[in-house]
């Protein structure tokens, strides 16, 4: 190749040939990244009103999916039985249970009743305590302290409703709400039990009537805390 040759840019420099090359490059690199955005909004395209009800159930389920770590079967169901029951799942009103059932909050609970038409009353809460249960594993700090509970009163449509909530019926070692706030802890049991009586809304949700020996489903039997959890006073 002749310097006459290269003067009249016949023929391209090396130099001129990796610009070509980072340049196609380039070019490439944006193709695919533009490519890889419209496939990320493909993907949520089914997401295109701010009205739930007008949503796609599968897409609802993807989005449950993805938000709280949920296999598409569970997050399907969980979808569906919000709209069913016009409760929110994003707001804490329903979610799914270890056992892959629908469980439904405190919130969730007052909600759905109000929407079935029920009237209720403020509740009214009561601590309470006992002797320590025979067998009870409770290892108290001050020798003869007595368990705690809390009694929710409260009418539905103007019949009376009464739970006790205790801590050795529904004190859950893993959650640490039982150890820092007992006693709250005790009164939204004790208020969500007495709505279950009063209403029927998930007056069966604590009871795993599954299959035992299903291997999809580990049961475990609650065990009382060591010692007074130290929200209590």
């Amino acid at each position: 190749m002749s310097e006459a040759q290269r003067a009249l840019g016949m023929i391209p420099t090396a130099q001129e040939d990796t610009q070509n090359t980072a340049a196609k490059l380039l070019e490439l690199q944006k193709a695919a990244t533009a490519m890889q955005r419209e496939d990320k909004n493909a993907e949520w395209a089914g997401i295109n009103t701010y009205n739930q009800a007008e949503i796609p159930p599968v897409m609802m389920a993807k989005l449950y999916s993805a938000l709280y770590s949920l296999t598409i079967p569970h997050a399907l169901m969980l979808a569906i039985t919000a709209h069913r029951r016009g409760l929110n799942p994003e707001d804490g009103d329903i979610y799914v249970l270890p056992s892959g059932k629908i469980g439904t909050s405190l919130q969730g609970t007052l909600k759905e009743a109000k929407l079935n038409g029920y009237k209720l009353s403020a509740p009214v809460f009561t601590d309470v305590e006992r002797e320590w249960p025979k067998g009870a594993t409770f290892q108290p700090r001050i020798a003869g302290t007595k368990e705690i509970g809390v009694k929710c009163n409260m009418t539905i449509n103007d019949q009376p409703v009464e739970y006790t909530a205790w801590l050795t019926n529904w004190f859950m070692e893993k959650n640490p709400n039982w150890s820092s706030r007992s006693d709250w802890m005790l009164r939204v049991s004790a208020q969500k039990r007495c709505l279950a009586l009063g209403t029927g809304i998930g007056v069966s949700e604590d009871i795993v009537d599954v299959d035992a020996t299903s291997p999809a489903v580990k049961m475990v039997e609650p065990k009382a805390p060591k010692e007074i959890p130290s929200g209590i006073k």
